[in-house]
């Protein structure tokens, strides 16, 4: 069953449409795929592009699809599509889906603006710049995963996408990012490194709340994650002849004091070291 959306609430415009400061306008003088004189926010195409390619839905023939469990990134999609896009708002449709969790699909027909984004998505190794920057976060928007505690920020794959990690860096070294890419069980983990270089490239552009606010985050605080509080080492403690004792000198004594064999013990009454000494190697029991 699916629904319409008629009247976009203002709190989901509020939360995830751009500020003006954030974005550029120019008008498309010529091209094949949009019509001509259409004003369109040029960087926000590329999000929409790095997002479909994170998370698209169906896969029919025209259908530009975005599955997300976030409300906001379902919002921006709305907005991008019917605001820059043009796209009649009527024509968008919802339904929920179910696999590892449940999500929301939005989805509408256009086979003009399908194509667009897989033109860009094809090219995706020669983005650089603006352009790079907002298909990054896109493709973050969609998979990826920040830690501003452990200070990490990296794409996830599966096991069989290594090719499409492989694309994804090339974007990465084209805004002059370091990256590495490894494998944690089945997935394949396109790691950006100095994530400290990284946020203030993506922040602008990422959508995702919590996404945005570990950004923050990382950037206030960005030793934080070296300042986590570590076990204390355990307290060394000497004795006579023994070495460094590890533990509590506390616990130690009262271990000393209740002990009734070893070193430890109580010794007799005249039992000193001199006349332990004076009778060494003697038997008692047989007088010499």
């Amino acid at each position: 069953m699916t629904a319409r959306l008629t009247t976009l609430p203002d709190a989901l415009r509020g939360g995830a449409w751009p500020s003006p400061a954030r974005v550029v306008r120019c008008p498309v003088k010529s091209g094949k795929l949009l019509p001509r004189g259409m004003l369109m926010f040029t960087w926000w195409i590329y999000w929409l592009a790095g997002l479909w390619d994170a998370d698209r839905g169906s896969t029919a023939k025209g259908v530009v699809s975005i599955k997300n469990k976030c409300i906001n990134i379902i919002a921006a999609f709305i907005i991008i599509s019917t605001e820059v896009l043009k796209v009649n708002q009527s024509k968008i449709k919802f339904r929920v889906t179910r696999g590892y969790g449940e999500a929301i699909e939005a989805y509408y027909t256009s086979t003009q603006i399908r194509s667009m984004i897989e033109e860009i998505v094809h090219e995706k190794e020669k983005l650089r710049g603006n352009e790079g920057r907002a298909f990054l976060a896109g493709k973050i928007d969609g998979d990826g995963y920040i830690d501003h505690i452990k200070r990490e920020i990296y794409i996830g794959y599966g096991s069989r996408n290594l090719y499409e990690a492989l694309r994804d860096a090339q974007i990465v070294n084209n805004l002059g990012l370091r990256y590495s890419i490894g494998s944690s069980g089945n997935i394949v983990k396109l790691r950006l490194l100095r994530p400290k270089e990284v946020a203030p490239l993506i922040l602008p552009f990422i959508m995702h709340p919590l996404k945005h606010v570990k950004l923050l985050k990382l950037l206030n605080n960005p030793e934080q994650g070296a300042e986590r509080a570590r076990p204390l080492p355990p307290v060394a403690t000497r004795s006579s002849g023994t070495g460094a004792h590890w533990g509590d000198c506390r616990r130690l004594r009262r271990r000393k004091e209740g002990a009734t064999a070893g070193q430890h013990a109580p010794k007799p009454p005249g039992c000193t070291r001199a006349t332990m000494a004076g009778t060494a190697g003697t038997d008692p029991e047989r007088g010499r």
